[in-house]
């Protein structure tokens, strides 16, 4: 397990658990290359940062990490890649200023699901921290992620209120949805799906009087990130059959 920072404030209480128990932590710096959200700003900003983490008793600097996940709105695809190898070559510089001081800085990250088309062509990176795609979700196919859709969910119809509209008993409670809509499967003429709380509202284009209260409908996730915490396990189902039952273990355990 490694740790990330981008500030000086927990380098010491990080220090001093370490030593309590006897190990060392390795850890990476940060850094903002446009997301805006966390991370210290590249050049000499990031190379104190790495320099007092190596120098913290109980820690091991282990490198540089980045996430240029505000590259995935831009739709043209060369503009997208010139913005990804910007953002890269901010770290790849930040990482060479660091070793130029004489810093162990081996751990070159970055490159999330959305972005690893290009990131795992730069040289300088070491490691891509893709991760969700994985599940191939709605989300991550309007990414334009190449993986086959392999995280479902299933909803029973509980109302057929008009020809035109399905309701199910799953919500954004069961199915979210937040850069996108989960997908129903096998049902033709699907102009939108909605959700509230407990019900999800599936709009059809055509009349359709095939499906009935009771059926279950099943589902491509909107966005797996956003879905799997929501649920106490996962079916591993193949050709029809499950074979195993992943407990998500981490559900419920914020405090």
């Amino acid at each position: 397990m490694k740790i990330a920072v981008d500030n000086t404030a927990t380098l010491e209480e990080l220090g001093a658990a370490a030593q309590a128990i006897g190990v060392e932590i390795p850890v990476v710096v940060e850094l903002n290359v446009g997301m805006n959200r966390a991370g210290v700003e590249p050049g000499s900003t990031a190379v104190a940062l790495a320099g007092a983490v190596h120098e913290q008793d109980g820690l091991r600097l282990a490198g540089m990490m980045a996430w240029e996940g505000h590259t995935l709105d831009i739709q043209d695809d060369d503009a997208r890649a010139g913005a990804i190898q910007q953002c890269i070559g901010q770290l790849a510089a930040s990482v060479q200023a660091g070793r130029d001081a004489g810093l162990p800085v081996e751990i070159v990250s970055c490159g999330g699901s959305g972005t690893m088309d290009v990131t795992m062509h730069q040289p300088e990176v070491t490691e891509i921290q893709a991760g969700g795609a994985i599940f191939g979700d709605a989300t991550y196919q309007m990414w334009g992620v190449p993986t086959d859709p392999a995280l479902f969910g299933q909803a029973v119809v509980t109302s057929r209120p008009a020809p035109d509209r399905i309701i199910t008993d799953a919500g954004f409670k069961t199915l979210p949805g937040m850069e996108r809509q989960p997908k129903a499967v096998s049902l033709d003429n699907v102009v939108n799906i909605s959700a509230s709380a407990e019900h999800g509202v599936i709009t059809l284009s055509e009349p359709n009087t095939s499906v009935q209260v009771g059926d279950v409908l099943d589902f491509i996730v909107g966005y797996g990130d956003a879905t799997v915490f929501l649920h106490d396990a996962m079916y591993g189902v193949r050709d029809g059959i499950v074979e195993t039952v992943w407990q998500v273990s981490g559900r419920g355990k914020l405090r």
